[in-house]
C-alpha cells in the first residue's frame, strides 16, 4: 500500500466522506479514484470502479476506471474493461438521444437533436442566477460546497424542440392510438377550445416521458419536463414556483409541459406521504386556468396513479387517462435490434429473446441487454465479446421484468376505485396475458 504525502491527505478524505455521504456521485467516486491511485491504493480504487459499474452498467467511465485499476494492479481484465468502455462510448455517441429504449426512426428518416436539458430534467435557474438545485452534490473542482440558489427561474433554453413523430415509433399501435383519441383528434376539431391534462401512467420504464416527447414532436411544440418529485426542494417559494412553470410553458407556447410524478407533487422525500394542500391546490388552479392555458398541452406522468390527489383529476384539470403498457412483440424486437446494433452476436436469434421477454418494459430490455454483454465481456478475457446464447440465457435468470408486479399491485386499486373507466386498459391487460 502507498503512502499519503501532504498534498493528496486533505483532498482524498474529503472525497472519501463525500463518497461516503453521497455514494450515488459518480463524478465525485470517479476523481477519488484517480487519487487513490496515484496513492498506490489500486485495490480500494477498484472497489469505486466496481460500485460504478454494478450501479451505472451503462456508463463508460466505471469501466474506463477499472481499467486504469487493473493496468495498475497487472490484473489481465484490463482490456476487456477498456474494449467495454470503449463500445458503451461509441454506443451514447451514435444513439439518437430523443429516442427512448431503441425505438428508431425508419430507414431514411433522421431528425435533428435539440439542446439537451439539465441532469435530473428540474427546473434550472437563468444563466444570471445562481446554480439549480437539481445537483446539491456536485463536485467543483476546488472541493467547495455550491451556493445555495434563491430563487427559481426558468431557463428558455431548457426548453426543447422536439423532431420526433409517431413514425418514429415502431409497434405499441395501442399507445399511439390512444394519444390520437385523447389528445391529437379533440386539438385537430376543436382548435379554438382549450382541452384539458391528460394522465399517461403503467408501469415504470415503459416510455411515458418519451410519449409525451413524441407529442409535443407531433405538435410542433416546445417540451418543458418538470420532476415533480422535487416540488418541496426547488428555491423559492413552492406555490409561486408552479406558477413560474406554467408561465414558462405559456411563454414557450405551442407547449407540451410534461409533470412527471406528479403523485408526488407536495410530498417531501423524507418519508412524510402527506403533501403540501396549498401546493396541490396551487397546481389544480394553474391546471384549470383554460384562458391563460391556450396553447399548452399538459401531459402528467405516474407509475402510482391511485395516489393522485382527487383535485387534480377534474374536468378541465387532467382529465383524461391512458395506460402506457409494456412494449409489443414489434416493439421488443427494435428495442433489441437496437441495443445490440454496435455488438458481436455469435448465434442469438433476436426473435428467440422477443419470445421470451414478454412483460418487460424498455428498461428492462436496455438492462437484460447490458447485462448479457458484460457476461461476454467478463468471459472473454481481453478478446471480442460476443453475445452467445449462453450469455443471454444467464441474463434472463437475473433480469426479470418489473410490469407484472406493477399489475399486480394495480388491481385491488383498480376494483376500488375505477372512476370514469380509468383502469378499463389496466384491466384488459391483466385478463389478456392472465396475470391473476
Amino acid at each position: 500500500m502507498g503512502t499519503i504525502d501532504a498534498s493528496t491527505a486533505s483532498p482524498l478524505a474529503h472525497l472519501e466522506t463525500m463518497v461516503a455521504t453521497h455514494p450515488d456521485d459518480v463524478a465525485a467516486r470517479l476523481k477519488l479514484i484517480t487519487l487513490l491511485l496515484d496513492a498506490g491504493r489500486s485495490i480500494e480504487a477498484m472497489v469505486h470502479a466496481e460500485t460504478i459499474m454494478s450501479a451505472h452498467p451503462d456508463n463508460p467511465d466505471g469501466y474506463r476506471a477499472a481499467g486504469a485499476c487493473a493496468e495498475v494492479a497487472h490484473d489481465r481484465r484490463a482490456n476487456a474493461f477498456n474494449r467495454v468502455a470503449d463500445a458503451l462510448a461509441n454506443y451514447h455517441e451514435e444513439a439518437v438521444p430523443d429516442v427512448w429504449s431503441g425505438f428508431v426512426p425508419p430507414a431514411g428518416e433522421t431528425h435533428s437533436t435539440p439542446p439537451p436539458l439539465p441532469d435530473a430534467q428540474t427546473p434550472a435557474t437563468a444563466p444570471d442566477a445562481p446554480p439549480a438545485a437539481d445537483v446539491p452534490h456536485a463536485l467543483p473542482d476546488d472541493l467547495d460546497a455550491p451556493p445555495t440558489p434563491t430563487v427559481l427561474v426558468i431557463d428558455p433554453e431548457t426548453i426543447e424542440r422536439p423532431r420526433l413523430s409517431f413514425k418514429s415509433i415502431i409497434g405499441v399501435d395501442a399507445v399511439k392510438q390512444r394519444i390520437s383519441d385523447v389528445v391529437l383528434k379533440p386539438l385537430a376539431e376543436h382548435p379554438d377550445r382549450q382541452i384539458g391534462g391528460v394522465l399517461m401512467f403503467g408501469p415504470p420504464g415503459c416510455g411515458k416521458s418519451f410519449f409525451a416527447r413524441t407529442l409535443a414532436g407531433e405538435l410542433n411544440a416546445g417540451f418543458l419536463p418538470i420532476e415533480m418529485g422535487s416540488s418541496l426542494e426547488w428555491p423559492g417559494d413552492p406555490r409561486e414556483n408552479i406558477h413560474r412553470l406554467f408561465n414558462a410553458a405559456r411563454a414557450a407556447a405551442p407547449c407540451v409541459l410534461f409533470l412527471n410524478d406528479i403523485e408526488r407533487v407536495g410530498v417531501r422525500a423524507t418519508g412524510d406521504d402527506a403533501p403540501d394542500r396549498r401546493l396541490v391546490t396551487r397546481l389544480a388552479a394553474e391546471l384549470a386556468n383554460t384562458a391563460a392555458n391556450r396553447g399548452i398541452t399538459t401531459v402528467a406522468g405516474s407509475t402510482e396513479p391511485w395516489h393522485i390527489d382527487v383535485s387534480l383529476l377534474t374536468s378541465g384539470a387532467i382529465d383524461r387517462t391512458l395506460l402506457v403498457a409494456p412494449p409489443d412483440a414489434r416493439a421488443r424486437e427494435a428495442i433489441l435490434r437496437f441495443q445490440f446494433r454496435t455488438v458481436t452476436l455469435a448465434g442469438l436469434d433476436v426473435g428467440w429473446i422477443v419470445e421470451r421477454t414478454v412483460h418487460f418494459s424498455g428498461n428492462d430490455l436496455t438492462q437484460l441487454c447490458e447485462r448479457a454483454q458484460e457476461l461476454a465481456a467478463n468471459d472473454a478475457l481481453g478478446a471480442t465479446p460476443a453475445v452467445g446464447p449462453g450469455h443471454m440465457t444467464r441474463a434472463l435468470r437475473e433480469i426479470r421484468p418489473s410490469a407484472p408486479k406493477w399489475f399486480s399491485a394495480s388491481v385491488e386499486h383498480a376494483m376500488a376505485a375505477n372512476r370514469g373507466g380509468m383502469y378499463d386498459d389496466t384491466l384488459a391487460y391483466i385478463d389478456d396475458h392472465r396475470l391473476t
